[in-house]
């Protein structure tokens, strides 16, 4: 990518750099927090990734704000990665935690499928996930020069 599409993309990135790391560890610290509180977790397990979270944002804004950007954007994916892991973490064995009664929350073993479904949705998967990954491939493969300026068609 280059140009003026570029130039305002890399602004948007410096400006908003800082104030999303700040948000995803504010929101990573309050989820431990949350789980402490009301899911009777200790600290080490939900506080592990979240700390490791914190972290990958915080490097991925610093190097935003250094203009490698590649870098950044790798460290903002574990940063979600992290964040995942801390949600899970914070609430297993549960899925949803019950408001009025703690007991009554649906956990992993209650919301799990049977034998046969899971047999037939890992099929399914096995089957269609490669044939998403194709087509993204081949859009992105199609539409690269329309992001790079370039014209496809001579005049």
């Amino acid at each position: 990518m280059e140009g003026e599409l570029r130039t305002r993309i890399e602004g948007v990135a410096r400006r908003l750099a800082v104030p999303a790391a700040a948000l995803g560890a504010v929101y990573l610290v309050w989820t431990v927090v949350v789980a402490m509180d009301r899911n009777d977790k200790d600290l080490f397990p939900p506080a592990l990734p979240a700390a490791l979270g914190v972290a990958a944002l915080a490097l991925a804004a610093f190097f935003v704000l250094t203009g490698r950007y590649g870098k950044g954007f790798v460290l903002t994916a574990c940063g979600v990665v992290a964040l995942v892991a801390t949600l899970f973490m914070s609430l297993y064995p549960r899925v949803m935690v019950s408001s009025p009664d703690f007991e009554n929350s649906l956990t992993v073993d209650g919301a799990a499928s049977t034998h046969y479904a899971l047999t037939v949705m890992s099929v399914a998967a096995l089957i269609l996930v490669p044939l998403v990954l194709l087509y993204q491939g081949w859009t992105y493969y199609v539409f690269r020069r329309r992001l790079g300026g370039e014209t496809t068609m001579s005049s």
